[in-house]
């Protein structure tokens, strides 16, 4: 089993155990180091009820994981109010009411 798939059943895993404690949204964030890593956190939503779950990845390899996380089915996403990013990878909110009024 490669890394990848192995950050994906631990994730799978991670979910589960988050929903134990009774949460109704689980949120799950990693740095991504590759733009392969988008992918792998996005394969946990396979699963996930829609607007159960907040998965994606940080730093400048993870910028488009936000959004993606709404294509996916996350209930929202986290933005910056200014267009400086606060992290590294975050996306300004009028980049993101720019994506949100076109179809995601």
């Amino acid at each position: 089993m490669d890394c990848m798939s192995a950050f994906t059943v631990a994730g799978a895993v991670l979910v589960e155990r988050a929903r134990s404690f009774g949460g109704e949204v689980v949120k799950i964030v990693t740095t991504a180091t590759s733009e392969a890593d988008n992918t792998t956190v996005h394969a946990l939503y396979k699963d996930a009820a829609p607007g159960s779950l907040i998965a994606f990845c940080m730093g400048d390899a993870g910028r488009t994981s936000r959004l993606d996380a709404l294509r996916c089915g996350a209930p929202f996403t986290y933005a910056c109010l200014s267009e400086e990013p606060a992290v590294p990878g975050c996306t300004s909110e009028s980049i993101c009411k720019n994506c949100s009024s076109r179809a995601i």
